[in-house]
């Protein structure tokens, strides 16, 4: 038995090494990769996760992406303690070669209201200046014990992702998952989204819920990636689950690997009484060059209310399976302020941050964000509860009534 399983342990690797030649990976990645599976190189176990930094401030690092849209540097979506210096860190890049480059590091906290939490979503930037190393592993330690510690006690070891070619469209960012059940809910803004032409969707799993069994037909469908979103901090110390966090991580996981990307909460759809599809959006506010960014004003359809006696085609089905966005059409005043509960379509290589109702900061002055008329889309909000931003005079939408087909 023990001969039996050496042989399948040794097939495994010579297989595995095998794979690495033909895709074309270098002759030290493979001894990396055969050191990972016999145990002995542990200290490169690159994780999935937040990960600790393993500083007095308790800070913690989720993921790394390489970005040259000028000097070449790495951003790393990191959650940490309010009022940290901007120079609290440095970067540590491991290298093919299995060298350690320091590099330097600067923080900067994603815009956010004064909520007055512990805790706050930032951005990690490590300057590669021209360095010729290239950097697939990189690690965040604290400025001041980095002469003291170890390098072999580094906490953290992220894999920069680096994407090159564009792989689609559109994609549709959606936040942490938490007491969410509405599994009709999902369905129903999964399948508009992909009717208007929606290729993607990057959702962030708080924990496990009882949607997850959609979920998984989606990702076998090649429809959803999936993120662990396994908050290391009690979930009262940061504004709603670290939402501005995985918002970053998902314009940067999407910069050069989709043209478009839409921000919205999954009970909120974009509807369209004119555009066929997503493209006709674009087509119409986008071929402005200085646009980077198309913001959809917002309305509440409250669940609660009665549901329509208008006769649509599937109406039958809809009652059956309780289909709230062709039985819920009355909504309450379009809110008029752009920013207010506003969602936005973005081109994630002209972002510099996000807020979460609109784009904070462009890569460039030159670009900005254009408003898309309530007459040609609007953002309906499913909302379960009531809100004080309801008011009246309450109006009637029938746009997913000629989509019910």
């Amino acid at each position: 038995m023990k001969t039996f399983f050496r042989f399948v342990f040794c097939t495994i690797i010579v297989a595995s090494v095998l794979s690495l030649f033909i895709i074309g990976i270098s002759v030290n990645n493979s001894i990396r990769f055969i050191r990972s599976l016999t145990g002995d190189e542990k200290n490169y176990t690159v994780k999935s996760g937040f990960q600790p930094v393993g500083d007095v401030h308790e800070s913690y690092v989720y993921s790394a992406f390489y970005d040259n849209r000028d000097a070449p540097v790495i951003r790393i979506v990191a959650i940490l303690r309010d009022h940290l210096t901007p120079d609290v860190f440095k970067c540590v890049s491991h290298t093919v070669a299995e060298q350690h480059v320091f590099y330097p590091a600067v923080l900067e906290y994603i815009p956010e209201p004064r909520w007055g939490y512990k805790y706050r979503s930032g951005i990690i930037t490590c300057k590669l200046s021209n360095s010729p190393q290239k950097s697939e592993i990189i690690s965040v330690v604290s400025s001041s014990t980095l002469e003291t510690e170890p390098m072999k006690n580094l906490s953290n070891y992220l894999h920069v992702q680096k994407h090159t070619i564009l792989q689609r469209n559109f994609t549709r960012c959606v936040p942490s998952f938490y007491d969410f059940h509405d599994k009709m809910a999902l369905i129903q803004m999964m399948e508009t989204d992909r009717m208007f032409g929606m290729e993607m969707f990057i959702m962030y799993d708080f924990r496990e819920s009882t949607v997850n069994d959609v979920l998984r037909f989606y990702q076998r469908n090649g429809v959803v990636k999936l993120q662990q979103w396994n908050l290391p901090i009690n979930t009262s110390d940061i504004h709603y689950y670290g939402q501005l966090a995985h918002v970053h991580d998902c314009l940067y996981r999407n910069m050069h690997q989709s043209k478009y990307v839409l921000f919205a909460d999954v009970d909120e759809v974009v509807v369209s009484p004119v555009f066929k599809t997503w493209h006709g959006i674009t087509d119409k506010y986008f071929q402005n060059k200085n646009c980077a960014a198309a913001s959809f004003t917002s309305a509440f359809f409250p669940t609660f209310f009665n549901s329509t006696t208008k006769n649509f085609t599937g109406r039958n089905d809809a009652m059956k399976y309780s289909m709230t966005y062709f039985l819920k059409t009355t909504h309450a005043k379009v809110l008029p302020k752009q920013g207010a509960r506003s969602k936005v379509l973005v081109k994630p290589e002209f972002v510099s941050f996000m807020e979460i109702h609109k784009a904070a900061k462009f890569y460039n002055k030159a670009y900005h964000e254009c408003l898309v008329s309530t007459n040609e889309a609007l953002l309906h909000h499913y909302r379960t509860k009531y809100s004080i931003d309801m008011r009246t005079p309450y109006a009637e939408d029938n746009t997913m009534h000629t989509l019910s087909e």
